[in-house]
């Protein structure tokens, strides 16, 4: 229990440090939530304070000291380090209550890019030889882990992103961004440097021991750490072997008793090729993943399941979604648990923010050029450029469909639509635009 006590010492000075930095929290019109204690079973409310371990011999998570096998279906929640106060308390108190082990998986550090404007890394420092890194970011990370063990989540983070190779996607930054920030500029045309090269396996290694030097690797509210996110060579081969068991290693260095994930994910359906056999060989690595998107995906996991078991290491889905259906949700879900999955996590869980990746992401919301009723000609005629559910994104910028419409400013309204697909009330119009 010493380490509940600590936990709660350390959510005062967060709430405290939140409320000073951001605010009181808008609205609480919830009942306060405090986990419970099921006492004739485990899970993670009678676990507080243990650590998650991986058995080689079953190739399952386990409570290290208990032999108390972990499993979990949840859902990832990447806005986490971006949400503050309210909004990432209010993810977690969901996440709390996805069965006797709720876990949920963060996204990466953002790095300072075109299209990030800050990051937790904004650059490098000639002189002191490291990134430049931002406090207040790493500080909402402390705020998150603080939260998670409130509400009793256990976390999976990601630390850096893949190349995707265009400013188009690149979502939070990524080693390309390293590498520019680190030589001022990039010096080849497929990222290899970022696998061969001192220089580079440096500065990830810097930023490993930046983020673990907070003393986050000796926290049991963190699952496991994952050298990165869809971390991939070439596209359809996983992240090299020797690049991964080097970062698991620096990491095992600095945080002993935190699990690894090789956070590989190679776009490929040859099913020799999708993970590193260097990787599944070592003890450094305690987990490895895929991410399924769409049914057709589905037809791996007994392959990737297998591959795990065999080299007794552990098998999570950090990402699936994309389906067509509750019943195929249904039909994955009932397959990973056959298969011996010790972990689900779906895309995607967001807070009551609006953005994500710099889009709009909401369930459901319409564009109108004037304060016109429901069912105006000009109110169907943006719907259809706006379907969020379709699109995922604005179809068209605000800036083209003033264009477009020859108006002046244009008004946003949201609603949600429930599982029958009846749609909600509409909220107040918000003017945005000139």
């Amino acid at each position: 229990m010493a380490f509940w006590k600590e936990a709660v010492e350390k959510l005062k000075d967060v709430q405290s440090t939140s409320i000073e930095q951001f605010g009181e929290p808008r609205f609480n019109d919830q009942h306060a939530y405090y986990p419970t204690t099921d006492l004739s079973s485990g899970g993670a409310a009678n676990n507080q304070g243990r650590f998650i371990i991986r058995n080689p011999a079953t190739a399952q998570l386990e409570v290290e000291g208990t032999g108390e096998v972990v499993r979990f279906a949840s859902l990832c929640a990447p806005a986490l380090f971006d949400n503050e106060g309210w909004e990432k308390e209010d993810t977690m108190r969901t996440i709390s209550h996805f069965g006797k082990w709720p876990v949920t998986r963060t996204y990466t550090l953002k790095i300072k890019s075109t299209r990030i404007g800050k990051g937790h890394i904004n650059g490098w420092d000639p002189e002191a030889e490291d990134f430049l890194y931002d406090e207040s970011m790493f500080i909402s990370i402390d705020h998150t882990i603080a939260l998670a063990a409130k509400y009793n989540v256990r976390l999976i983070i990601p630390i850096i992103n893949q190349d995707y190779g265009s400013e188009d996607t690149n979502w939070v930054g990524n080693f390309s961004d390293l590498i520019r920030h680190r030589r001022g500029s990039r010096q080849d045309s497929e990222g290899q440097d970022w696998w061969k090269d001192g220089e580079c396996l440096d500065s990830m290694k810097k930023i490993v021991s930046f983020l673990l030097n907070r003393r986050i690797g000796d926290d049991p509210t963190i699952l496991a750490f994952e050298t990165g996110n869809e971390m991939n060579f070439g596209g359809k081969r996983p992240a090299p072997g020797e690049w991964t068991l080097e970062i698991a290693r620096h990491i095992k260095n600095l945080a002993p008793r935190a699990l690894v994930m090789d956070g590989s994910f190679a776009r490929t359906d040859e099913t020799p090729h999708r993970h590193d056999l260097q990787a599944l060989h070592s003890e450094l690595v305690d987990i490895i993943s895929y991410h399924y998107f769409g049914h057709g995906d589905t037809r791996f996991v007994e392959h990737d399941v297998k591959a795990a078991r065999e080299h007794g290491t552990v098998f999570v889905v950090v990402e699936y979604g994309f389906l067509a259906s509750a019943q195929q949700f249904e039909s994955f879900l009932k397959d990973c648990d056959r298969q011996g999955v010790s972990g689900t996590l779906a895309w995607s869980l967001h807070g009551e923010e609006f953005t994500w990746k710099g889009v709009a992401w909401a369930d459901y919301y319409e564009l109108w050029t004037n304060l016109c009723r429901e069912g105006d000609n000009e109110w169907k005629s943006l719907s259809e450029l706006t379907d969020n559910i379709k699109a995922g994104h604005l179809k068209h910028s605000c800036a083209n469909i003033l264009k477009l419409k020859d108006c002046a400013m244009l008004l946003l309204a949201m609603r949600g639509i429930s599982p029958d697909k009846l749609p909600g009330p509409f909220s107040k119009p918000l003017r945005i635009g000139r």
